[in-house]
């Protein structure tokens, strides 16, 4: 496995020209090198659910709150194995729901944590995920110019930074920002947002603008329709007043947009997820009272992952806990850094086709790790 990285400096932009169809740090994940997208599409054999591997240990500590002595099981990862990891999206679209068994099982995977955090108060609404979702070099979703996350690298590092990033979109001869990618925007603010494949079938709400994309040359406009997103093109929604805009976006215009994330190559991520908050940072906690609000020192079902010394990964959900005693969890099973992910009624995780800690609710993402075995 590798050592940790410093957070790298370049920036990568990634364009898609529409003419064609277009106490918290991680523990390193080993993945084959110089494979661009290793998870689950390589030649090597692999550990199935439902196949036992000395990988995998189900582990139980003992913590004292007050008067109380709880015992918790964890999952460690070893590092000297070699995983895969990647996002899996509910029914392969942003703004879904599912079983995160059902999830990790029909990925292949061995082992699947919740995610980011997600859209889950109104069932009349898609379940869009919050802050920045990166599955083999490409944007699943972003709602935020930046955010805490949860890197995976494809040279095998596994490491928290804030990503960034940016999107324009460019047509007549002028830019404009875009506000997010694949997240169901507000109906009071003005936004320009990006619906692609990754979004599933359609839109996902009846309202704004949609101007239709294909081949790089917008083909349809609807207005206040759950519009259709094209075979290999996107929408454009735009909520609010742009009369500049709207005045160049004609059908038969062409158009094109960019995607810039600060700090990596995008090709160089195999996942990425939005970390809720830092826990651990060099054996201790990173977490100060004086910040933490009164959901963080609430007692909820409570997820995390970290990686100790060795640099196996811990793996923890489904513990009833406030934020600090989260943190005190991960130091006692050894994490030299960690961090927190989606909680409450969608904190759960699945290890070889049994439930450690079983969701109350279908979720819209997860983490997903497959162990590569080398082929004889």
């Amino acid at each position: 496995m590798k050592n940790l990285r410093k957070k790298l400096t370049s920036i990568f932009t990634l364009t898609v020209f529409l003419s064609l169809p277009a106490t918290a740090s991680f523990a390193s994940v080993t993945i084959e090198q110089n494979n661009l997208f290793p998870t689950f599409l390589t030649n090597s054999a692999t550990t199935s659910a439902g196949q036992t591997s000395d990988s995998v240990q189900i582990k139980t500590l003992e913590i004292t709150t007050g008067n109380t002595t709880s015992k918790i099981e964890y999952c460690l990862l070893s590092n000297n194995s070699d995983w895969s990891v990647d996002i899996v999206l509910a029914k392969t679209a942003v703004g879904s729901g599912e079983d995160l068994k059902s999830m990790t099982t029909r990925s292949g995977a061995l082992v699947g944590i919740s995610g980011s955090d997600f859209q889950n108060l109104d069932n009349n609404k898609p379940k869009d995920p919050y802050g920045v979702l990166v599955s083999r070099g490409r944007i699943l979703h972003t709602d935020s110019a930046s955010c805490d996350a949860l890197v995976f690298t494809a040279d095998g590092t596994a490491e928290i930074a804030s990503l960034s990033i940016t999107g324009t979109l460019s047509v007549g001869g002028k830019d404009y920002t875009i506000n997010a990618v694949n997240h169901t925007p507000s109906q009071s603010a003005s936004t320009i947002t990006i619906f692609d494949q990754s979004r599933g079938s359609n839109v996902g709400f009846n309202y704004g603008t949609n101007y239709i994309v294909q081949n790089g040359v917008v083909k349809k406009i609807q207005t206040n329709i759950n519009s259709e997103i094209p075979q290999g093109g996107y929408v454009i929604n735009v909520i609010g007043k742009n009369d500049a805009l709207a005045a160049a976006l004609k059908v038969n215009t062409a158009v094109k947009y960019s995607l810039t994330l600060k700090g990596y190559e995008l090709k160089n991520i195999q996942a990425a997820v939005k970390a809720e908050k830092i826990l651990v940072k060099d054996s201790a906690s990173a977490l100060v009272a004086s910040q933490l609000s009164q959901a963080d020192n609430t007692a909820v079902n409570r997820t995390a992952i970290g990686w100790n010394k060795d640099e196996d990964l811990i793996l923890v959900a489904g513990v009833r806990c406030d934020l600090t005693t989260l943190a005190n969890i991960m130091i006692k099973a050894g994490a030299v850094q960690a961090v927190s992910l989606n909680g409450g009624a969608s904190s759960g995780l699945f290890v070889d086709e049994s439930y450690v800690a079983e969701p109350l609710c279908d979720i819209s993402n997860a983490l997903v790790f497959k162990e590569n075995l080398l082929t004889k």
